[in-house]
């Protein structure tokens, strides 16, 4: 695998399935009297955030573009934002892939490429290209450098998408792409490039790796004079190299990550006209570095990952070490709110001076990630104003209780809570609550459990966060005794029982505080809790998914709790690949699950699957997948919510809302009310009396269901 697609595969596990209904787990919410439990992903996605941001370019400090990916269950879509100098704004992106890098001769050229991709920038909008052709192999092109408009070098790999079969080139003349003819290391079982440099329009360096056999990865780098390429000589190390930047044609300074997947540390080489030279770059845990960029022969600054504990102790959080001629030393980057096992990192960076940069990146818990240096600091630069409710929790029709999270005037991640009191929402206060509430579980309209994520000691990773709302005010919870990372999903049925998950993980609520409990699991597995539902201290059902491990596909997920332990169900899945449960709601003695698959061809679609009280079994269920959350009051009446994205042949990307009904024979689908977005999170308290909330594009969204129709309803946003 090469060292890109290594980044790209990490990052697309993290931010592909925030999306769609199967990977990363969903949250979850229950209510009382009649007990069910609603799941609803970590940040509900409008149509123009960016999951993933991979490249970034900056003509000027004034003007940035960024490309990326938005990842769902029906698909890769191709995204992109631009930078005017104060905020960042999404463009309508062309195409059909994910784009991986891009570069701008000027503010109104840049070229942006990809997996069979190539798409041209005028200033005002994007033009699809056509690369040119392998013939009998796919091309992935994921590095790009343009001197002038009319003069681009691309470079990537042929293969599949996780095994390259040789590199490959391709040059730019303002007219038509051209493929180059590019040597690869004798010897080599696979070769690929990650990136490319060009000092002038006839002079490039590309990077990336080769495979030799034997576990064994070196790093690879190529000169190109305008006629031909030449293999370079690199440090003999075991590693790949991810991104080069030349600020001569005979001084270029790459970067990457040496060692295995699960043991990297970072890699930086200077070349010097004739030879590389491998430089000491900081390490400390787990660290990946994905991009670089010089101004000068003795100063560059390099982005990218701590992928594991180390300068953080827990979580994954972005990376920048600048270089001064000499050495390498760290900085301090924004440290995002984020969960323990997201992919948080940077991935490009582009300057326009020393003291003038910006670096792009993915953080799962709010999407893509922009981050600007002014040779002092780093400061988020948010590329979308974020106002989701993530998740509700109704005690009757008229009192409902709605989370989620907001970016305040600081650009952190806060709080975000609101109130029905069957009229109108108001915007109930959270002052100096940071992070965000997942899932809620309320008892009374003056009880209510809500759990979630805040920023870790000192900006370390992510902690687990849980307050308790008495009808007038929070009050923090204790938990002190739970491991790092975020609670996911709740479910209350009493002052003094309460089930939350987190990932791999459950605590218990005994009236005083949070305990952990033992969530059992295969030996070698990797477990993914997304929802939880209690009909009684004596009777929880964990729904999620179970994997060989973080990187195969996944099968359903089903663990009973009985008052003392939690036991594995059996659980039956529609096909091999990605099957996965996001929520579950329940109610005596059955239960109903949510979630989705894909087909043999890759293809999502919606699973539900229903709990008799002796056995799980699947149960029909059409439309578009993206389903999230559910509520059942009662047995033969559940309401599941979500949302799904669709492509117009233009290429523009819109968000729908997605609702469907159980009448205790059937699923149907149900017309919503609400702009699309998405829908994040529902609460029914009768079969005919429903409320759901998410967000539509930048702001909080509410409906209500009459058994007939969803009305939208006016929410408040900060």
């Amino acid at each position: 695998m090469t060292s890109a697609a290594r980044w790209l595969m990490m990052c697309a596990l993290a931010a592909g399935a925030a999306l769609g209904p199967v990977g990363l787990p969903a949250q979850a919410s229950a209510r009382q009297p009649a007990p069910s439990a609603q799941g609803t992903p970590f940040s509900t996605l409008p149509p123009d955030r960016v999951p993933s941001l991979a490249g970034v370019s900056c003509p000027s400090a004034s003007r940035c573009l960024a490309v990326g990916s938005i990842f769902d269950a029906a698909g890769t879509f191709p995204s992109s934002l631009i930078w005017n100098g104060r905020s960042w704004r999404a463009l309508r992106t062309p195409g059909g892939r994910k784009l991986a890098a891009v570069s701008c001769a000027t503010a109104i050229r840049c070229m942006a490429v990809g997996a069979q991709a190539a798409l041209a920038w005028n200033g005002t909008r994007w033009r699809t290209l056509k690369p040119a052709p392998k013939p009998g192999q796919a091309i992935t092109l994921t590095g790009v450098s343009c001197r002038a408009a009319s003069r681009c070098v691309a470079v990537g790999f042929w293969g599949s998408r996780f095994t390259a079969g040789g590199t490959v080139a391709e040059v730019w003349n303002g007219t038509r792409w051209r493929l180059l003819s590019t040597p690869d290391p004798a010897g080599a079982v696979s070769s690929s490039f990650a990136g490319v440099s060009c000092a002038s329009a006839g002079r490039c360096v590309a990077v990336g790796e080769s495979f030799t056999g034997g576990q064994v990865v070196r790093p690879l780098a190529e000169s190109w004079n305008g006629h031909r390429w030449t293999i370079l000589g690199t440090a003999d190390w075991n590693g790949g190299l991810t991104s080069v930047s030349c600020a001569s044609i005979s001084r270029c300074m790459a970067v990457g990550q040496a060692g295995s997947v699960a043991a990297d540390t970072t890699l930086a080489q200077e070349w010097n006209g004739t030879s590389w030279r491998l430089l000491t770059t900081v390490n400390d845990g787990l660290t990946s570095l994905g991009g670089v960029w010089c101004t000068s022969t003795s100063a560059c600054i390099a982005v990218g990952s701590v992928l594991g504990a180390g300068v953080t102790k827990t979580g994954n959080v972005p990376l920048a070490e600048e270089w001064d001629g000499a050495s390498w030393r760290l900085l301090k980057t924004v440290r995002p709110v984020a969960d323990t096992f997201g992919i948080n990192g940077l991935a490009s960076i582009s300057c326009t001076g020393p003291a003038r940069c910006m670096a792009v990146g993915t953080v799962e818990s709010s999407g893509s990630l922009a981050e600007e240096w002014d040779g002092t600091r780093w400061t988020v630069r948010r590329t979308n104003h974020t106002d989701a409710l993530q998740a509700i929790s109704c005690t009757r029709i008229s009192r409902c209780l709605a989370v989620g999270a907001y970016i305040n005037g600081t650009d952190e991640l806060a709080v975000l809570a609101e109130i029905w009191n069957g009229r109108r929402w108001r915007t109930v206060r959270s002052p100096g609550l940071l992070g965000e509430l997942s899932a809620v579980s309320c008892l009374s309209a003056s009880r209510c459990v809500a759990v979630g994520g805040a920023p870790g000691p000192s900006g370390d990773g992510t902690a687990p966060m849980a307050v308790l709302w008495n009808g007038r005010t929070w009050h923090a919870m204790p938990t002190a005794s739970l491991p790092r990372g975020q609670l996911g999903a709740v479910s209350c049925v009493s002052a003094s029982f309460c089930i939350a998950t987190s990932f791999s993980k459950a605590a218990r609520w005994d009236g005083q505080s949070w305990q952990p409990t033992a969530i059992p699991a295969p030996a070698g597995s990797f477990v993914e809790l997304s929802g939880v539902s209690c009909t009684s201290s004596a009777r929880c059902m964990a729904v999620g998914t179970i994997s060989p491990d973080v990187h195969a596909s996944g099968q359903t997920l089903a663990e009973a709790w009985n008052g003392t332990a939690w036991r594995i169900l059996t659980t039956p899945n529609h096909s091999a690949s990605n099957n996965a449960l996001t929520a579950v709601s329940c109610t005596r003695p059955g239960c109903m699950a949510v979630g989705g698959y894909e087909d043999s061809n890759g293809v999502g679609h919606n699973l539900a699957l229903r709990w008799t009280g002796t056995r799980w079994r699947i149960v029909k269920i059409g439309g578009p997948p993206g389903l999230q959350s559910v509520s059942c009051p009662a047995a033969s009446a559940c309401m599941a919510v979500g949302n799904y994205l669709t492509r117009s042949r233009s290429g523009s990307i819109s968000g729908h809302n997605l609702a469907e009904a159980w009448n205790g024979r059937t699923w149907r689908i149900v017309r919503t009310a609400g702009p699309g977005g998405g829908l994040a999170s529902a609460s029914c308290t009768a079969p005919r009396r429903c409320m759901a909330v998410g967000q539509a594009r930048t702001l909080t969204m509410a409906e209500i269901w009459n058994g007939l129709l969803w009305r939208l309803l006016r929410t408040p946003n900060p």
